[in-house]
């Protein structure tokens, strides 16, 4: 077997390893019964004849037999009601008007297959009309050959017919003629034995399923497909190395398949022609017949480029399973994965779209004019994007509410912006309604291209002609303006958080850490009201402050700072040791017995001499050098010199130049008059050497006496004065010393020598008397020494002036430090230091002013490259843009067409096609290509449906939630007992793709979900889920009803549906009806028992309730009531859980919780909770306290959590002690004062909820710090925008508090949001305690 064989051989085995993913293949096997389909063979012929031309035809014209009638229109309804129901959550169109019956067999090992397939098909609308009790059937387009019939004549007979032909025979004329396309089959079919073509005509539903995989659109070596195959699929087909084809040839594999020795003769058929057993033979047994088909239907498909696709379905080949007539006698066939290992290829590396190599920086380091973004997507959306944008492959989980239609949205447009073209995949019609309206709301519908059914010509025509416009008119936009004063913005409130935040290594602290230190510090009773400030050489050497602090309190311990010190005459002394301090004592106590003797000799002294006596020791002195002086000029001259003045006699006996120098002249006569009369008063026997000198001592010691002398008498001096002079200076000396001991006084008239003689002796008893404090002296003064050496004596005088405790030492030297570090930060940071809250508000609200507009340039500059690149395609393809000019003016566009022109011209109109994945094989052609393909709802895709998308382009992007939903096999038919077989559950698309790719997760629910739902659903999610909490109110988002008295009925076997629960959600939503008809409503019910009561109990009350009647028949998200186990996909603005299980007739409660017990359960439950917008109530006869959880598992377990988290009270459980911010608690504890409900750390990021007072009308308040770790991780565009915008949405007050301000004024921080509540506030307080003594 070569290469190529053995790749195509495994990869068919690997298809058949996936299951079928579609469901049951009802168009080869349909059996009509009255269950299943509207028989319309003997129909009357005038209301036939009316459905056949294509008029609306009612159900009572065709069948006028009341009882065939009564049972046609039941099943018309359910008909009709499966055809929406699919239409919505498929997006295909399974109503059909099914003309003529094929019937044959085959036979296999072990038995034979019976086929029965309708030969041609017709689309019908049904309709009821609104008072009449009747339906409504039209024929809405022409009738085509049954695809699936004939793909399975090709593969397994060999007979190829022209679907063209049979509908030309059809339409002979205008009207549908069945009869026309049955002869043709019947003469073309004549010979396989068995096989019969009746006239039947029947009204069923019907979809073609069974070949989701087309070889001709997905191929092995698809760079996703080949790791996929080496991932998922039976483990038999699983080889360790990757295998890569060359080539993409078309696989036509059966069961019996590759193998040589499932050939089989034609002598080995039971019956039939010669030819087409032949034919049957080629292609069930050799691989060239094989690869030969292959290579035709590749052919064919190549050369339909450019062309409309009619037909093309007809050459299709068959499903991997579809049987040719076999012979049973004939040997097992060898299995397609034998055989493998030789020629196996070398394992490839893998594709690059599959490595996760992608790095994404913060939104707040990436340049606004290079960030294409059109709706807003948080940091893990962004980092998903940008693996988008490297060409990556993805797997998204995206719970219901995390944005993941926001995240499809921007992956579209940035890949469209960046000219590729893109295939958006969803199978229900609410989630391209979703994508659809998001691309609307900023104006960028126009390049989308819905596949769908009733997109007809001119439909098509419309969008184009839109969007042809839309490039021609579109003008340049110029973000430049705005883009700068982003990034100013952004700038200025990054290193805002930054400057806040960030850690000096000078102190290891931050500036917040220093504002809440100082919080914490004053918030102390009592509080540290120091004001001095440490220098920074103080602060720097001070890295450690409880050393200093055990200091300073050693100190208080030794009096430093006591009253009682601070009076002590010793206090401040410079005494380092004992014996400095008994030298110093000893001192005193010397000085206390020396002074009053001398004093006394100094008071005779002063009276001997008729002196005024002096009030100083230190006047003393100077009066005693006094006396000395004059006793010394005495010894010189006469004492009358005395008594008269000496200037002439200076003057006569002084130089010429002193005389010159003082302006004084006298004539030499007179000089030698004075200079005789100068030495008549000089002593007899005493010669004086410079008589001027002399004369002029004796002119200063006169006026110095006569302003001591008590009379004028001449001065007198008595002997005996050296002596005293000699005690004097000894006593002198050693006050001098005393005083270098003592502190130095601050006012020298306080120093000992200037003190009052009376006061220095008693100042020195007082010193001698306190010999006592002499004993912590040392050690006092040397540590205050070293304290003061370390640049605290500042803080030490602060401390003794105001005699600060010891114990409350710590505090002030907490609050000098930190006010200190504090203002050292700030005068060194602009940041810091140039802005308030005011400027920070402002730059805030200027940001996300800026920031909006940003995005919506996002769009603008979107449709700007699409211009660009139209204009740029017109001038290199003109070819293709004159044929697309043409197509728009005269011809009839159909998808096909538009897919053959140069992607260049499409991908500019429009970039991105929408479609479901069952409808795609119709409306693309299979050579049909794209740059990329969006999967939405991945998790209800199954791999099989989804590999005819995803082979169509290299990068694949699956948007899906595994915790919420799985894949369901398509259920057609309305038969109850063929919709009740059980079906496997097919592999999903995203569990598939999530193991090859690279994965990324939204965790952030943006929806208005309440955030007690969202954690208690979030251990069902690997990395969790979060939301913003939702503020109480009258009509909470979230509730739990609980139901009394709901027990079963003496008798009753099962507790799965109560009347008391029926009658509360009965209530319940007729309630919702009148009071919100605005709001679209569905019933979730815990099982299909209880599902089916309150239905048949909602239908009886409906007379009741007029009022309700318009809500229930709206018709976008229509009311409805379902179980939790047939839930997919659904959304609604609010929902009604009702659980239905209730308690036994003896009062005890049910455990058993059926299928929600099973891991099936599970997702229910979570599907169920999730699928409210806006809405959820909760109605269960159990509560949570009364269910054993070890008795519950799965979707049981995980509704008690849930049930227990909803019942909680905003904040309930919260630690309140997680407010570690101590402004944040000084904050709250003023808004407390003042009556308000404060809950701290109601949410992550969420640091106060102020609650406002009941009947007051005003929304609570959510604050939100800059202080917050989470606000500092937030990006800025999270912090200063999207959060505060969802907040708001979901009924808050957001209000931004910086740290500044509550640090310089908290009052006003505080008044600001009692503002907000329109609470009164006491004016002119500052303080909470004063805030509290004004409230009564």
């Amino acid at each position: 077997m070569s290469a190529q064989a053995s790749q195509d051989a495994r990869f068919g085995a690997w298809l058949q390893s996936l299951g079928p993913g579609g469901g049951g293949d009802n168009l080869l096997h349909f059996v009509p019964s009255d269950r299943n389909s509207v028989e319309l063979t003997h129909a009357h012929p005038s209301g036939l004849a009316q459905l056949l031309a294509g008029r609306r035809t009612r159900l009572s014209t065709l069948l006028r037999d009341p009882v065939q009638y009564s049972q046609a229109r039941r099943t018309a309804r359910a008909i009709s009601s499966r055809i929406d129901d699919i239409a919505a959550q498929r997006g295909i169109e399974v109503g059909y008007l099914a003309s003529g019956l094929v019937t044959w067999r085959t036979l296999r090992q072990g038995g034979n297959d019976f086929y029965s397939a309708p030969v041609m098909l017709g689309h019908v609308s049904m309709e009821r009309r609104d008072g009449v009790e009747d339906e409504e059937i039209q024929l809405a387009e022409r009738s085509s050959a049954n695809p699936a019939l004939l793909r399975h004549l090709n593969h397994s007979f060999g007979i190829k017919l022209d679907a063209a032909a049979l509908v030309n025979a059809a339409y002979v004329t205008a009207r549908l003629d069945p009869s026309g396309p049955l002869a043709l089959l019947r003469d073309a079919l004549r010979n396989i034995p068995g096989l019969v073509v009746a006239d039947r005509m029947v009204v069923s539903t019907f979809a073609d399923v069974a070949d989701p995989a087309d070889p001709s659109v997905v191929a092995p070596e698809h760079p996703v497909v080949a790791a996929l195959m080496d991932a998922v699929g039976d483990d038999t087909v699983r080889p360790q190395r990757r295998l890569r084809g060359t080539s993409r040839e078309q696989i036509a594999v059966s069961e019996a398949g590759s193998s040589d020795d499932s050939k089989r003769s034609s002598e080995s058929a039971e019956s039939g022609s010669g030819e087409a057993i032949k034919k049957a033979e080629k292609l069930a047994g050799g691989n060239d017949g094989g690869k030969g088909a292959a290579d035709s239907t590749a052919s064919t498909g190549t050369a339909s480029t450019g062309a409309a696709s009619t037909g093309s379905d007809s050459t299709a080949p068959a499903s991997a399973d579809a049987p040719a007539i076999l012979d049973p006698l004939a040997p097992p066939a060898e299995s397609a994965a034998e055989g493998q290992d030789a020629g196996v290829p070398a394992a490839e590396p893998a594709s690059p779209s599959l490595v996760d190599d992608v790095v994404t920086p913060s939104s707040d380091q990436r340049d606004p004019s290079e960030e294409t973004l059109v709706l807003d997507a948080d940091e893990e959306a962004y980092e998903a994007l940008d693996l988008v944008s490297r060409g990556r492959s993805l797997a998204l989980t995206a719970p219901p509410g995390t944005g993941g239609t926001t995240f499809a949205v921007n992956a579209a447009v940035r890949l469209a912006a960046e000219g590729k073209r893109v295939l958006v995949v969803a199978e229900r019609e609410a989630s391209v309604s979703d994508f659809i309206t998001a691309l609307s709301s900023v104006d960028l519908d126009s390049i989308a291209l819905p596949l769908r059914r009733d997109v007809d010509a001119e439909e098509l025509r419309r969008r184009l002609v839109e969007a042809v416009l839309r490039n021609e008119r579109n003008k340049e936009p110029h973000p430049e303006a705005n883009q700068s004063l982003l990034r100013d913005r952004r700038v200025a409130l990054v290193e805002h958080v930054r400057s806040l935040r960030s850690v000096r290594p000078r102190w290891h602290a931050s500036p917040l850490q220093a504002m809440q230190e100082l919080a914490r510090v004053t918030s102390r009773v009592p509080a540290p009201s120091t004001t001095v400030r440490l220098k920074r050489s103080v602060l720097d050497a001070m890295p450690e402050r409880a050393p200093v602090a055990a200091q300073l309190q050693r100190a208080a311990e030794l009096g430093a700072f006591d009253d009682a010190t601070a009076s002590s005459p010793w206090f401040g002394a410079r005494l380092q040791h004992r014996g400095e301090a008994e030298q110093a004592l000893e001192l005193v106590r010397g000085l206390a017995a020396d002074v009053p003797p001398l004093r006394a000799k100094l008071e005779a002294t002063a009276k001997a001499t008729r002196i005024k006596p002096v009030r100083t020791f230190a006047q003393w002195g100077k009066t005693l050098r006094l006396l000395v002086d004059v006793r010394h000029s005495l010894d010189q001259f006469e004492p009358d010199i005395f008594d008269k003045a000496v200037d002439d006699l200076i003057a006569a006996t002084a130089s010429a130049q002193w005389r010159k120098d003082r302006g004084i002249e006298m004539s030499s006569m007179t000089r030698s008059r004075l200079r005789r009369v100068a030495k008549e008063y000089v002593r007899p026997g005493v010669h004086i050497e410079d008589l001027h000198t002399a004369l002029t001592q004796v002119q200063a010691q006169r006026k110095a006496w006569e302003l001591l002398a008590t009379d004028r008498r001449y001065p007198t001096v008595p002997s005996g004065l050296e002596a005293v002079l000699s005690t004097y200076r000894e006593v002198l000396e050693r006050l001098g010393k005393l005083e270098k001991i003592l502190p130095k006084a601050a006012d020298q008239s306080r120093a000992l020598t200037a003190l009052p003689v009376p006061e220095l002796h008693s100042t020195l008893e007082s010193l001698s008397e306190a010999e006592s404090d002499l004993e912590a002296l040392p050690e006092r003064t040397l540590l205050l020494q070293t304290l003061r050496e370390q640049g605290l004596g500042e803080l030490l005088e602060d401390f003794e002036r105001r005699s600060v405790l010891r114990e409350l030492i710590p505090s002030e030297l907490d609050q000098a430090w930190w006010q200190s570090v504090l203002e050292a930060m700030v005068s060194g940071d602009d940041y810091l230091a140039l802005q308030d809250g005011r400027v920070l508000e402002r730059t805030q609200r200027e940001y996300a002013r800026s920031d909006s507009k940003h995005l919506s340039f996002g769009a603008e500059q979107v449709k700007h490259r699409l211009s660009r690149n139209w204009k740029g395609g017109l001038a290199d393809h003109r070819v293709a843009a004159r044929d697309l000019r043409a197509l728009l003016k005269i011809g009839d566009p159909s998808v096909a067409q538009l897919a053959a022109l140069s992607p260049d011209l499409t991908g500019a109109l429009v970039p991105i096609w929408i479609g479901a994945p069952l409808y795609l094989p119709t409306a693309l052609p299979r050579w049909s290509r794209f740059d990329a393909t969006i999967l939405l709802d991945a998790e209800s895709l199954s791999l099989v449906s989804a590999l005819g998308a995803i082979g169509r382009s290299d990068q694949v992007i699956a948007v899906g939630d595994p915790q919420s939903g799985s894949p369901r096999p398509l259920t057609v038919t309305v038969d109850p007992g063929e919709a009740s077989q059980a079906r496997p559950v097919p592999l999903s698309a995203f569990d598939a793709l999530a193991k090859v790719t690279p994965t990324r997760s939204l965790t952030r629910v943006h929806r208005a979900l309440d955030a007690r739902l969202v954690s208690a659903l979030s251990e069902r999610y690997p990395d969790g889920l979060a939301a913003h909490p939702v503020p109480p109110s009258d009509d909470p988002a979230v509730g739990v009803i609980h139901v009394d008295g709901a027990s079963a009925a003496p008798g009753q076997a099962g507790v799965e549906s109560t009347r008391a629960e029926v009658a509360a959600v009965v209530n319940l939503v007729f309630e919702q009806l009148s009071t919100h008809p605005e709001r679209s409503l569905a019933v979730i019910a815990g099982n299909a028992t209880h599902a089916r009561e309150v239905a048949k109990a909602i239908g009886a009350a409906v007379a009741d309730h007029p009022e309700a009647a318009a809500a229930l028949k709206r018709g976008h998200e229509p009311f409805m009531v379902t179980s939790a186990d047939r839930l997919q996909g659904l959304r609604r603005d609010a929902v009604i859980f009702t659980l239905g299980y209730g308690r036994t007739a003896h009062g005890r409660p049910v455990h058993d919780f059926g299928s929600l017990g099973t891991p099936a359960g599970a997702r229910a439950v979570t599907a169920a909770l999730l699928a409210g917008r806006e809405w959820l109530r909760i109605v269960t006869a159990l509560s949570a306290s009364e269910l054993d959880g070890t008795r519950l598992r799965h979707g049981g377990a995980l509704l008690v959590k849930v049930l227990g988290a909803v019942e909680k009270e905003l904040g309930e459980g919260s630690d309140a002690a997680a407010l570690t911010d101590p402004l944040l608690g000084d904050l709250a504890e003023r808004l407390r004062v003042w009556g308000l409900t404060v809950v701290p750390k109601a949410a992550p990021g969420l640091d106060l909820a102020v609650l406002a007072p009941a009947g007051s009308g005003h929304r609570p308040v959510a604050i939100v710090s800059d202080s917050g770790d989470d606000y500092a991780v937030a990006p800025v565009r999270m912090r200063s925008r999207i959060v505060p915008a969802e907040l708001e949405r979901r009924g808050w007050n957001p209000l931004q508090v910086w740290t500044i301000d509550v640090f310089s004024d908290p009052a006003a921080v505080a008044r600001t949001v009692a503002d907000a509540l329109g609470v009164e506030t006491p004016r002119g307080r500052h303080d909470a305690t004063a805030a509290e003594d004004g409230v009564e």
